[in-house]
């Protein structure tokens, strides 16, 4: 859902903006889908925080047990590797956001932005 959400955020940006050239258009819908990724970020991070509210290290330590894994796990690596792996997801994510932007803004061009003039500047 986050990666069709890139796309079609670079492409109403291409839409709104009318860039002149489909570098223009490309680098409008970068913008946009990076923008609105963010807010994934802003989840991810609430998440883990949840996550490490509700599981803990008691709780990935059980699991770990469980699933026969032997890992030695204490209660800063955990929020470590919890805050951290989130961290990572979320900029990955961003970063989609932002290719998948520029790639629906570079569509948009080359289909019809070709065809129309580029908006005109508010007074």
């Amino acid at each position: 859902m986050a990666l069709l959400l890139g796309l079609g955020v670079g492409v109403l940006a291409a839409v709104w903006e009318r860039p002149a050239t489909s570098g223009g258009s490309a680098g409008e819908g970068a913008k946009a889908g990076a923008l609105a990724t963010v807010g994934s970020l802003i989840g991810h991070m609430i998440g883990a925080v949840a996550n490490g509210l509700i599981v803990g290290p008691q709780g990935a330590a059980e699991l770990y047990r469980q699933l026969n894994i032997q890992v030695p796990i204490t209660p800063q690596t955990y929020w470590m590797y919890n805050l951290g792996g989130n961290c990572l997801c979320a900029a990955v994510n961003v970063a989609l956001g932002a290719g998948l932007g520029a790639l629906g803004g570079f569509l948009w061009y080359q289909f019809s932005g070709k065809n129309q003039p580029p908006a005109s500047p508010l007074p």
